[in-house]
């Protein structure tokens, strides 16, 4: 059985499955990377291929895991 752990993911990885891995995995905690702005930006600058909906629900399920939620938030170039 391996140890606590810390694992990246991306916000698309992560499903209603994920609770379950990370618990057998006895996973500490999740690091998401989220370009920050409206709707509109992470559609067209950044081309996220997700939706701020989305970044709520994979913080929510992450932490139905008990596992912590670290984020590092990317900000629009000018």
């Amino acid at each position: 059985m391996p140890g606590p752990c810390s694992v990246a993911a991306g916000v698309p990885a992560i499903s209603e499955l994920y609770p379950e891995v990370l618990r057998e995995m006895r996973c500490a905690g999740v690091h998401l990377s989220v370009p920050s702005g409206s709707q509109r930006l992470l559609d067209d600058f950044f081309a996220a291929g997700f939706t701020i909906t989305q970044v709520e629900s994979a913080c929510r399920i992450v932490r139905a895991a008990g596992a912590a939620v670290q984020t590092a938030y990317s900000f629009p170039c000018p």
